[in-house]
């Protein structure tokens, strides 16, 4: 949690609140995938879930890359200033 700059009073919070969106998904996959296989046709319901599931990777994706700049973002501040400035960029 330190990383992304969340308070220590706040950690067990965000933690809780991860752990519910992290898992969320395994809560609806099973009546998910079921009420589309029984919906659809046998190689439609597949390709349905496969799309599904690689919509989740891509939205995986970009929340990951927020997270990522958030965190280099944080990272270059945190930076202890350099002694030699005529090499600093």
């Amino acid at each position: 949690m330190s990383q992304v700059n969340i308070p220590q009073k706040y950690t067990d919070t965000a933690s809780g609140v991860i752990s519910v969106i992290g898992y969320l998904p395994d809560v609806f996959a099973y009546s998910f995938c079921g009420d589309i296989m029984q919906t659809y046709k046998p190689v439609l319901d597949y390709k349905i879930i496969f799309v599904a599931l690689a919509l989740c990777a891509v939205f995986e994706y970009i929340i990951l890359s927020i997270l990522h700049k958030h965190y280099m973002r944080l990272k270059m501040y945190k930076k202890k200033p350099c002694f030699n400035t005529a090499f600093s960029i």
